[in-house]
């Protein structure tokens, strides 16, 4: 017989699967390698290879003819140029100017070919802009300080992080370059795990065939399909455990003729007559089953998570158009594998919540499931095999439509060990969730049986019995959903937009009816829209194409997204006029998950320049989350900026990197994570392993001084700053809150620690730029930097804004990076000390009093000239800090939290409570002040 050979040919097969694993990552894939080719390592303009200042335009404040002073170091001179320039002067002037000093006859020189450098940073001013646009030259304003720079030609400029022609020759590969990523999960299996479990497994299946002890071979047989069935992440499927069952019977049968294995008479026998089959041939036939059974799971796995039709191989099927689709959507939940041990003693039932969502809506009331209790097999299952049938014909589906599953769990009221048990909490627990698009990426139905892992809420998880390893997550909990296998696959295709639309002008409404229109497109966002507005608008929608910004509005206001109603919505998206690039990042959230909506919206706002992109870049990459596939508009104009600019680039990989632990949308993004190195190029890349490295070092000894108390603190931030050092001995490394600045050694002896409740470290570095000065950080463990991010990035808009207009608040802004779950880096502004600090070296405690403030600014600014100037910071920065936290809804605000540089600016810090969140007090809130300073 060819059993042999028949395994054979499936087990590579299944090998080279594993290779490729999915279809959806496959054409991501080939999508990024196309995205490269845009961006050849010969086009400077594209690859600089170092940070460009970023500029801010329309900054008027001192009117145009403000001047300046500014001191250019020149190769071959002792001492550095000095000269007065206008703020409106272009960069090119200036370099001119400074070439004067060198050459008699600038027009033997190519000025084109000379840049200015940033002293003290890795940093080039852009030429085509205006010296007084870039922010390095307004924050020299802001703080009167010196406006350091540096004459070089492109020739000498470093240029270590630009790709090269062998990056441009090596393939794209997504997972290459994550192996020193921390990840969430448990890892997938690998094709060397596959093959080491299938060779043990088949070892253990030919003992038994041998007749040796087949008792014992058998139970070695079944001990190496569990294996196989844990490292498939717990899942056993029916056939593998009525397989295992039909074994085990076949190897306890005695060995002589039985009627319970009689062949049927229908069935091959040499002389016509009913014959029976030898428990050897009985087990033969049921290791066969066993094995088809084990390698059935092993597709099912190489096909589980993303969509792939099961259909992937199959090109010569028949197809029809998903609108023509006028059967019920339907599919059976088999069951949850993977149980963990602490959710079998603490619940008592288990059901789920099933519901389709569009634009982040049900399209109908959800679904429960019966409730049902654990099973043991190999594993613990909660095990349903129940149809469901939703209330919506398959042609009445948007393409984007999202099928949701939550698992809840009913709490075991005779458990003493439940989690919650000292609350009395009664209700049922939310346990899991997980979400798939019923249309895959090439907009074929889903069919067949897909393994789907949950990811489960954090309030359950520590309690359940979850492994935790280096605070990560190691399980997975996978649903098995069975959709219908059909003979054909069901397409969705796209509609053309309608022809013919007519645009009306508002003016020719009735007065109380354009009242009411204008009322509505008047209105703050979609949030505020109840259903008639919303009614309303739709029907007035042709009267709106004056009111350009109102298109999210509509859109959000539309009725259905079905297929029969996109040409109308299609139809008015091309024949609008295009949207203000901040006004379509609307456009990318949650509310619209149409791909031609997302599509437009990303055309419009391709508009953006790069260092305001940069600015808004954290909203950019939570909005890859309302993504309905891996390859998208988004994605592909997030990576495509990133591959141009070294600061966006840098921004990306750190915003990528701190998403990884995102339980619902980790694995999303490290498959972008890893597109992203894939491309970024060999030196950007090391650029950014070292640090990586850095953050891992830093966190090691934050934690352990952190972990100690008294006097022996000062020993471990020592010790371990040593450590540290000995990093900085073979790499220079810059830094992750500024890929200007470049650090080539620790201070150690700087380097200090606060005594806060959390411990932060003070981290002195020295500056690899010699006309630069050392370099301070604070590096936190144990909170979630993550919201002072945003209450920063806001601080900063606002103050761009203000400046915009030509409102300078003397606003300090400063850096704070998240660089993992818990963990990161803050910028620490120099000569400032906190509002406490500074009443109590005047021996005032208690409330706030300004004398204290009004003496320590004249100490640092003694001249009346130099007190005046610090007392206007003073007013101006106090009265925009009250206007910004008063609009974010900042609270906690206390004399250690403020904080007052010597040049009297004022700044806040630690904005754990946020958005309103304030500290109580029984039932008091204790922040009662609509302003506070």
């Amino acid at each position: 017989q060819d059993n042999g050979t028949t395994s054979l040919t499936t087990e590579n097969a299944l090998l080279q699967d594993i290779e490729g694993r999915n279809q959806e990552l496959a054409a991501f894939c080939q999508a990024i390698t196309k995205l490269r080719t845009n961006f050849p390592y010969n086009n400077q303009h594209t690859n600089p290879g170092f940070v460009l200042s970023p500029v801010m335009l329309q900054r008027n404040i001192s009117g145009e003819n403000a001047s300046i002073k500014v001191s250019i170091e020149i190769e071959g001179f002792q001492q550095p140029v000095t000269f007065t320039c206008d703020v409106s002067s272009p960069v090119e002037l200036i370099i001119m100017q400074a070439l004067c000093w060198v050459h008699d006859d600038l027009n033997e020189v190519d000025i084109s070919s000379y840049i200015l450098k940033v002293c003290g940073q890795e940093e080039v001013l852009q030429n085509k802009h205006c010296v007084g646009s870039h922010e390095y030259i307004q924050n020299c304003r802001k703080w009167d300080a010196e406006i350091k720079l540096q004459l070089l030609t492109h020739s000498v400029v470093c240029r270590d992080l630009a790709r090269t022609e062998e990056d441009d020759r090596t393939p794209t590969n997504l997972t290459k370059h994550l192996y020193k990523t921390e990840k969430p999960f448990r890892e997938n299996i690998s094709r060397h795990s596959v093959e080491e479990l299938l060779e043990a497994y088949h070892i253990q299946t030919d003992m038994v065939l041998k007749n040796e002890n087949q008792q014992k071979a058998v139970d070695h047989v079944i001990k190496a399909v569990r294996k196989i069935c844990y490292a498939l992440d717990g899942v056993e499927t029916q056939a593998i455990t009525d397989s295992v069952k039909k074994l085990r019977r076949a190897v306890n049968l005695p060995r002589s003729k039985s009627p319970e294995v009689s062949l049927k008479p229908s069935d091959d026998t040499s002389n016509g007559s009913v014959g029976s089959l030898q428990p050897e041939n009985l087990v033969q036939v049921s290791i066969d089953q066993l094995t088809a059974a084990v390698y059935a799971l092993l597709h099912l796995h190489l096909n589980s998570g993303c969509s792939s039709s099961n259909s992937a191989t199959k090109n010569n099927r028949s197809t029809k158009e998903a609108w023509t689709a006028t059967e019920h959507l339907q599919f059976t939940i088999f069951a949850a594998h993977g149980i963990l041990t602490g959710w079998v003693s603490n619940y008592e039932k288990y059901y789920l919540v099933c519901s389709l969502t569009h634009n982040g809506k049900d399209l109908f009331k959800p679904v429960q499931s019966k409730k049902v209790g654990t099973y043991k097999n190999f594993f613990y299952l909660i095990k349903w095999d129940e149809l469901i049938i939703f209330p919506i014909q398959i042609s009445q589906l948007p393409l984007e439509s999202v099928l949701c599953l939550t698992l809840f769990g009913i709490l075991n009221q005779n458990s003493g060990s439940s989690p919650d048990s000292n609350k009395q909490r009664k209700g049922p627990e939310m346990l899991g969730q997980v979400s798939l698009p019923l249309f895959d990426f090439r907009r074929l139905l889903n069919c067949g049986t897909k393994l789907l892992h949950l990811w489960t809420s954090s309030h359950v998880t520590p309690a359940s019995g979850t492994v935790h390893k280096r605070g990560n997550l190691m399980e997975k909990i996978v649903l098995q959903v069975d959709f219908p296998s059909l003979a054909f696959d069901t397409v969705y295709k796209i509609p053309q937009a309608a022809n013919g639309l007519v645009h009306h002008s508002i003016e020719t409404l009735e007065k109380n009816v354009k009242e009411r229109l204008l009322a509505i497109l008047a209105k703050d966002g979609t949030l505020g829209l109840s259903k008639e507005d919303k009614e309303f608008l739709w029907e007035k929608r042709h009267y709106c194409h004056g009111h350009t910004q109102s298109l999210p509005k509509i859109l959000a206001s539309a009725p259905h997204w079905d297929w029969a109603s996109l040409p109308e919505i299609y139809s008015l998206l091309q024949q609008w006029p295009p949207l203000p690039p901040l006004t379509a990042m609307e456009l990318l959230g949650s509310k619209f998950a149409d791909q031609e909506v997302r599509t437009t919206a990303v055309n419009w706002i391709e508009a953006i320049s790069d260092d305001e992109l940069t600015d808004f870049l954290p909203q950019f990459v939570q909005a890859l989350k309302y993504e309905t596939y891996l390859d998208n508009s988004l994605v592909r104009f997030i990576l495509a900026r990133a591959l141009g600019n070294i600061q966006i680039a840098h921004c990306v990989y750190w915003l990528l990197k701190d998403t990884l632990h995102d339980a619902k949308f980790g694995v999303r993004y490290e498959h972008i994570l890893g597109a992203f190195l894939s491309v970024c190029g060999q030196g950007l890349r090391e650029e950014l392993e070292k640090q990586t490295r850095l953050v891992q070092l830093l966190g090691v000894v934050a934690e352990k001084v952190k972990q100690t108390s008294g006097s022996a603190r000062q020993v471990v931030l020592q010790s371990g700053m040593e450590r540290v050092q000995s990093f900085f001995m073979k790499n220079k490394c810059c830094l992750p809150l500024n890929p200007s600045l470049v650090a080539k050694e620790l201070n150690v002896k700087a380097c200090s620690f606060f005594n806060s409740n959390a411990v932060p470290l003070k981290v002195t570095l020295v500056n690899a730029d010699p006309l630069g000065e050392e370099i301070n950080v604070m590096f936190k463990v144990g909170e979630d930097l993550r919201q002072d991010m945003l209450a920063l990035q806001m601080i900063k808009i606002m103050d761009k804004i203000w400046l915009q207009e030509g409102l300078d608040l003397r606003m300090v802004i400063f850096k704070c990076l998240s660089t993992g779950k818990d963990r990161g880096l803050v910028e620490l502004v120099p000569a400032s000390d906190t509002l406490r600090k500074i009443q109590v070296e005047y021996g005032v405690t208690g409330s706030f009093k300004d004398k204290p403030l009004a003496e320590w600014l004249r100490k640092y600014n003694p001249t009346e000239e130099e007190y005046e100037k610090a007392s206007e910071n003073f007013i101006y920065s106090c009265a925009g800090c009250c206007v910004a936290t008063y609009v974010l809804g900042i609270c906690d605000r206390h004399n250690d939290n403020i904080m007052l540089r010597s040049t009297g600016h004022m700044f806040h810090i630690d904005f754990g409570k946020f958005l309103g969140h304030a500290q109580t007090f029984g039932s008091f809130k204790r922040y009662l002040l609509q302003f506070s300073i």
